[in-house]
């Protein structure tokens, strides 16, 4: 009997990546998009791990962690934490995380950790071939080898024509690794930070596709989605959103208000015209997310 899995992120995107992974090597594999959900799940069933994402609206990994280690049915689940901020690692270790994966990560190390965790030591030895037969040129359809996304795919995979890209966002960071992204992958790009001019330059460069924070300076970027629409040649421009939350420089309680504005904000920017969500920013899953549109 396969063992269960059991996924906690709110990105689709990423859930989508793992259960390809996970379920390619036999893992049965089901999920939740936040920490409530999470609990109501584990009521009703025991998976043999949990694998949680930490920046979650609702319940986040931080609560759902300590909840789960305080209540004797869910203790001794093993955890799996992933996260875009590899320096937190000391403070999961500190309160005892079994496992940790800083994001972006390739589908064997992941594999390695889940084998390392459960004791899979053949499947961690066959996932290993089967990606030694994807490199060396072998034909193969699985999911580990398409799932992880190898950069050297994107910066080389052949796009039918440039793309113009306007890049709207709040973090410099954010923004440069979304541009480093994009070039590799074909695409022209231009930076806006600051949501009052995104009309000005939409209207002197004429992207193909936005890509849109969902809450800049702490207000909706609706009314920059509704301005373009306005526009004759922005009507059916593609405008993908994302968000960004940088929970080292929130308190607590600070992160959770940020989380429902983020929310309520990407709600009201989809009412008024943008094409698709991409959840919060993740390195590994950008490109995935918005090739659709290039």
């Amino acid at each position: 009997m396969s063992k269960k899995i059991l996924i906690i992120d709110d990105a689709t995107e990423t859930v989508s990546l793992l259960e390809s992974i996970l379920q390619g090597q036999g893992y049965s594999v089901t999920s939740a998009h936040n920490g409530k959900d999470a609990l109501a799940k584990l009521q009703k069933e025991r998976p043999a791990l949990i694998v949680l994402d930490i920046l979650m609206p609702e319940m986040d990994g931080f609560a759902l962690y300590k909840a789960l280690k305080q209540e004797r049915g869910t203790s001794t689940i093993p955890i799996l934490i992933l996260t875009v901020r590899a320096r937190m690692e000391e403070t999961f270790r500190a309160l005892g995380v079994e496992e940790f994966l800083a994001k972006p990560f390739e589908g064997q190390q992941l594999l390695d950790r889940v084998s390392a965790i459960l004791g899979d030591r053949e499947k961690s030895a066959m996932a290993t071939a089967t990606m030694v037969a994807a490199t060396s040129g072998a034909a193969t359809t699985s999911p580990t080898a398409t799932a992880t996304m190898p950069r050297e795919d994107q910066s080389t995979r052949k796009m039918p024509g440039v793309k113009k890209v306007l890049l709207v966002g709040s973090s410099p960071d954010v923004i440069a690794t979304m541009k480093r992204i994009l070039l590799s992958a074909n695409c022209e790009t231009e930076i806006v930070a600051n949501e009052l001019l995104v009309v000005e330059k939409f209207l002197k460069i004429e992207p193909d596709i936005v890509v849109l924070e969902v809450l800049m300076n702490n207000r909706p970027t609706v009314e920059v989605i509704k301005k373009i629409k306005q526009i004759p040649k922005g009507v059916n421009k593609p405008i993908i959103l994302f968000s960004f939350l940088d929970k080292e420089r929130l308190k607590e309680t600070s992160i959770h208000q940020k989380a429902l504005a983020i929310e309520s904000a990407r709600a009201a920017c989809l009412k008024a015209g943008a094409s698709d969500s991409i959840g919060g920013f993740e390195e590994t899953h950008f490109m995935h997310a918005i090739k659709k549109y290039l």
